[in-house]
């Protein structure tokens, strides 16, 4: 597995850049090279960039949650305190006696566990490309945690129970400008 760092102007659907491979054999005498043209393409992503308002919207998403999901969540483990876990799943014993920061987690599936990303989160006067890195972040957040989301953009609705895996990173990375 080879891994090759390629800078991209932005976002969207990009052909392989030109490579270059050569070698050069014994100390330096004779050099080998042959020019590598792919043809698939890469998909890049959003840079993602951390959602400050998400912080807030998930803490009054946790409030009003606690009520409505206490009786069908059930704990199933403890895990890693994550940045962005609600400070009401950290396990407050645990962090008393062994000086460890970890979150509870549970099974079941709530209407209060659902979370809504949308366009509509954030102001007209943010331009496209910092909305769709900030909904980059927070989708991959909710992969990373597991959760089930639905992504809200203007021209598509995509909930991730039915979508494919990475569906919503890729209408991320080919979003259209609305204007």
């Amino acid at each position: 597995l080879l891994s090759l760092p390629v800078p991209m102007p932005q976002r969207g659907l990009w052909p392989y850049p030109l490579m270059t491979v050569w070698s050069e054999a014994p100390f330096g005498l004779v050099r080998a090279f042959a020019y590598l043209r792919f043809s698939a393409n890469l998909l890049v992503y959003p840079a993602p960039l951390e959602d400050m308002t998400d912080n807030q919207v998930s803490a009054q998403q946790g409030q009003g949650e606690g009520a409505s999901s206490s009786g069908h969540d059930d704990f199933s483990h403890l895990q890693a305190y994550q940045q962005g876990d609600a400070p009401r799943h950290i396990a407050w014993n645990v962090l008393a006696r062994r000086d460890v920061l970890v979150s509870k987690r549970f099974v079941g599936a709530s209407a209060a566990s659902l979370q809504q990303l949308s366009w509509q989160d954030y102001p007209p006067t943010l331009d496209d490309e910092a909305r769709l890195s900030r909904l980059c972040w927070r989708v991959l957040r909710c992969e990373q945690q597991g959760l089930r989301y639905v992504l809200q953009l203007p021209n598509e609705i995509i909930d991730s129970a039915a979508a494919a895996p990475g569906q919503a990173l890729q209408a991320l990375a080919l979003h259209e400008d609305a204007t």
